[in-house]
């Protein structure tokens, strides 16, 4: 725990991960960017991090609106298997890391502090301000100033993939998209098992990264699927993705690994109508045929 007694309140920042306000996902890595990108631009010479529970079960009510099934053990999953991972890869951007488990408890650690991001945050900030602060969109717009923090992936990980596949074949990842919400994005099976019959029969080693959802349930891509427990294991899935000569999504939260590590990576998006602009538009701030100004592999 930090020594209050000698930090500098002015000189430190401290970035909440609220989880009354936003979604315990992959949604983290976007929110830290941001953070990392408010404290260079205000020039704070440290970088707190806060994780706070929910009101409903730790969490926001909205975050069990999603699946039909399993709601609260997904919820825990997503907590267990990408947020408190992805804080141990960026440890090495922050200072010092805070959970809190009861609310109430929050504003002992708070009233230590004087700058926050998201900016003006506090336990009772309206959700829409709190997330406008924390999308991919704010790096875009703010591009020349960034500098993407990097998910820390062991070196010796990366070696026991490469001898377990014993191959001398250039590395191809697919990350699949099979979740019970917005189905519409999710991954066309039949058109990603031909999309592999090509790929083979060009001499490439394809890697199947299954949906949490489905993983175990099938024995879908079980030819390609050479570690199944990739789909819940933050630090195998994205020593994968560092090992393969390119890595292919649709649209969701994975992807983030490569973008903010520079791995090569291709994203088949959903882009919605000017009626119903998809997330893509909003968060990434990109029309359909812009370019990314940060992301070049």
């Amino acid at each position: 725990m930090i020594n209050f007694n000698i930090f500098n309140k002015k000189k430190s920042l401290l970035a909440v991960y609220d989880l009354d306000k936003i979604n315990c996902s992959f949604d983290f890595i976007t929110f830290f960017q941001n953070s990392v990108l408010y404290q260079k631009k205000n020039n704070f010479e440290r970088l707190d991090l806060c994780l706070i529970k929910g009101t409903v079960d730790g969490f926001k009510k909205n975050q069990f609106l999603r699946e039909k099934e399993n709601k609260i053990d997904n919820a825990f999953l997503r907590l267990n298997n990408i947020v408190l991972p992805s804080i141990m890869m960026f440890r090495k951007y922050y200072d010092n890391f805070f959970l809190i488990n009861n609310r109430n408890d929050a504003k002992e650690v708070l009233n230590r502090y004087k700058n926050f991001f998201p900016k003006k945050y506090n336990l009772n900030c309206e959700k829409n301000d709190y997330c406008s602060q924390t999308v991919w969109g704010n790096l875009e717009k703010d591009y020349e100033n960034v500098k993407l923090a990097k998910l820390e992936v062991p070196e010796y990980l990366s070696k026991k993939i490469l001898k377990k596949i014993n191959t001398t074949k250039k590395i191809i990842s697919i990350t699949l998209r099979e979740s019970s919400y917005h189905e519409e994005r999710n991954s066309q099976i039949n058109d990603w098992k031909d999309f592999i019959s090509f790929l083979e029969k060009k001499g490439y080693f394809v890697i199947v990264i299954r949906d949490s959802e489905k993983i175990y349930l099938d024995n879908l891509f079980d030819a390609n699927n050479f570690f199944p427990q990739a789909s819940h294991d933050l630090f195998l899935r994205s020593a994968i993705y560092k090992i393969s000569h390119i890595n292919y999504f649709v649209s969701g939260g994975p992807s983030l690994i490569c973008w903010c590590n520079n791995y090569k990576s291709v994203n088949f998006k959903l882009w919605g109508i000017k009626q119903e602009r998809g997330q893509y538009e909003d968060n990434m701030h990109l029309e359909r045929d812009q370019q990314s100004r940060i992301l070049d592999k």
